[in-house]
C-alpha cells in the first residue's frame, strides 16, 4: 500500500511496486487496469509503460461493475477502517495507519476466491510461518514502555508497530 500526497507520485509509486513485485516473483508486469484517472494518462506514465512492455486496458468510465473485486475491497476496508477509529476512540488522522493494519491483516486472512489461500500465500508461494501474528495487538491500546535510562515510564499507542508518544 503506497500512501500519496500529491496525484504527481502515482508514477513513482508504480515504478517502486512493478520493481517490487518483478523482483518477489520472477515474473514481469504484462497488464495493467486503471480507472481512467488522469494520473494514469500521463505522459510520462504512458512511456513508462512502452519502455517496461506493459499493456494498459483501462476501466470504462464510471463503470465499477468492470472491477467488481477492487471496488468491494475498497468499499470493505473504507468500513472496516472507520470501524477501528471509532473502536478505539481515535481522530481520522489516525486514518493512514489504520489504513495500513486493517491491509497488513487482510493479506493473512483467506480468501474463497483464492482457493482458501491468503493472498501472502499465493503472493509467497507458501504457508504462513508459525507465530506470523505473534506482532498483532488491539488497535488503539496503551503500552507503556520503562526507559531504563531516564527512570521515566511514557505510554504508546500501539498502532502496526509505529508508536506516538505522550507523557
Amino acid at each position: 500500500m503506497y500512501f500519496l500526497k500529491t496525484k504527481n507520485q502515482v508514477l513513482q509509486a508504480f515504478w517502486d511496486f512493478v520493481k517490487w513485485i518483478e523482483w518477489l516473483t520472477g515474473c514481469l508486469v504484462k497488464l495493467f487496469r486503471p480507472d481512467r484517472a488522469g494520473e494514469y494518462l500521463s505522459e510520462a506514465f504512458t512511456k513508462y509503460l512502452a519502455k517496461k512492455g506493459i499493456q494498459r486496458l483501462p476501466a470504462s468510465s464510471n463503470t465499477p461493475q468492470e472491477n467488481p473485486v477492487a471496488e468491494h475491497f475498497n468499499h470493505t476496508a473504507s468500513e472496516g477502517i472507520t470501524a477501528m477509529l471509532l473502536a478505539a476512540n481515535m481522530s481520522r488522522s489516525w486514518w493512514m495507519r489504520a489504513a495500513a493494519l486493517y491491509v497488513k491483516v487482510h493479506n493473512f486472512i483467506e480468501q474463497k476466491g483464492l482457493g482458501g489461500q491468503c493472498p501472502w500465500e499465493v503472493l509467497h508461494g507458501k504457508r504462513v510461518p508459525e507465530g506470523a501474528f505473534n506482532w498483532i495487538r488491539t488497535f488503539g491500546a496503551r503500552a507503556y514502555v520503562i526507559l531504563p535510562l531516564a527512570g521515566l515510564s511514557q505510554w504508546y499507542m500501539l498502532v502496526w508497530g509505529l508508536t506516538e508518544t505522550h507523557t
